[in-house]
């Protein structure tokens, strides 16, 4: 929502058609975007252009219409290589997504993970898995910013 991070840093596996290219899955943005099939191994990413304390995520459904995610994972990497799924107490931990398209669902990191890129993949939805995001973090220097 705060457009820190440029269009050209959302990427996605694919994409619904062209209204719901990668860089409208900001919070509060226009129509979110919207994978093409139904694999969970499909993703929206998002290159942060450098290294940040990742503490918080969250998501919105689409804009119109009558599509959100309920639920999702994240991936985080250093390197666009090597990614790591978050895990809490073990296990990959499955975040809670939304219930309507408006309000917006804040997860907040049990343990911060540090990371350029992250990757938000879908689960589960309802009708179609169309998603606006928002990423919560700090530099290294510890100056809290939505990205």
């Amino acid at each position: 929502d705060s457009h820190v991070i440029p269009d050209n840093r959302f990427s996605a596996t694919t994409i619904y058609d062209s209204r719901y290219h990668p860089y409208y899955a900001r919070l509060n943005g226009s129509p979110g975007w919207c994978r093409s099939g139904s694999s969970t191994s499909e993703y929206l990413q998002i290159d942060l252009n450098a290294v940040f304390v990742v503490c918080a995520v969250a998501t919105q459904g689409a804009s119109y219409g009558t599509e959100w995610v309920t639920s999702y994972k994240v991936q985080f990497s250093m390197d666009n290589q090597a990614w790591s799924t978050y895990r809490e107490t073990g296990t990959d931990k499955v975040f809670t997504g939304n219930t309507n398209r408006d309000k917006f669902v804040k997860n907040t990191l049990a343990v911060p993970a540090m990371a350029r890129f992250i990757r938000f993949v879908p689960l589960t939805y309802y009708r179609d898995p169309t998603m606006r995001v928002e990423v919560y973090g700090t530099k290294p220097d510890g100056m809290l910013q939505p990205m």
